[in-house]
Parts: structure tokens; sequence; C-alpha cells
């Protein structure tokens, strides 16, 4: 069992817990990445397909950039299957493969190190929308 210490005043813990530093938040407007460094800490892997998991719903280019950024301090700790896994779910959703920080900045070098891991259709689509953004 993970514990991720919360604190909605800035107190810190009593008891068992005083030893552990808590994560201050708004309790009118908690975020996931108040949440996600205590996960990241018990298990990457988990939080990586979870982030995965919230890219792949995103609705609008700004919810795709601002949800593909949640995974990028994780990125670098992902197996990769998860990379993969990451750039099926984009090109599937032309709301993360369209947003111009996914397509320009974010996508490019994970499809550059883990592209060839992508089945030949999705691995073709996916180039060509990203060669649409390319800076020439």
């Amino acid at each position: 069992m993970t514990i991720i210490p919360l604190s909605t005043d800035g107190t810190i813990p009593q008891g068992f817990l005083n030893h552990i530093q808590s994560t201050k938040i708004d309790p009118e407007a908690p975020t996931y990445q108040n949440l996600f460094p205590g996960i990241a800490n018990h298990d990457v892997s988990f939080l990586i397909d979870g982030i995965t998991k919230i890219i792949s719903t995103s609705r609008n280019y700004m919810t795709a950039e601002s949800n593909f950024a949640l995974i990028l301090p994780y990125i670098n700790e992902a197996r990769n299957g998860q990379v993969a896994e990451l750039l099926r779910v984009s090109a599937k959703n032309d709301q993360v493969c369209n947003a111009d920080l996914c397509a320009r900045t974010y996508l490019p070098p994970l499809f550059a190190s883990h592209g060839h891991l992508l089945d030949a259709l999705t691995r073709k689509e996916l180039s060509d929308t990203l060669d649409r953004y390319k800076i020439k």
C-alpha cells in the first residue's frame, strides 16, 4: 500500500507519518500532479500506464498538450513497450498527434527512438502526421 500524505493547510503530518514530508494541495482543486510523485516512488510503471490512459482520452488540442506534459517527467523510466503504447494511443487520437506541442516537440523524439516498435500502418500514419508539422 502506498501512502501519500497530503496537507490542505500546510501542516506536517503527525504520529507515524511525521518523518514524511507532505504535499500541500488546494483542497478545492487537487491535481494529478499532487499525487504523481508519490505514485512514481512506489511504482513508476503503474503511473506511466495511468498517464497514457489519460492521454488517450484527450478531447481537444489544449488538453492533449497538458495531458502529455504529465508524462514527461517520467518518460525516461518508461519501458520500450510503454513508449510504443504511448505512440499508439497518440496516433489513434487525432487531438494528441495533431496538437502543436505534441506534434512538434513531444512525439518526434519518441517516434525516432521507438517508432520501429509500431505496426507498419500505425508507424506510417504517425510519420505522415509528424512530417506535416516539421519546421522547414
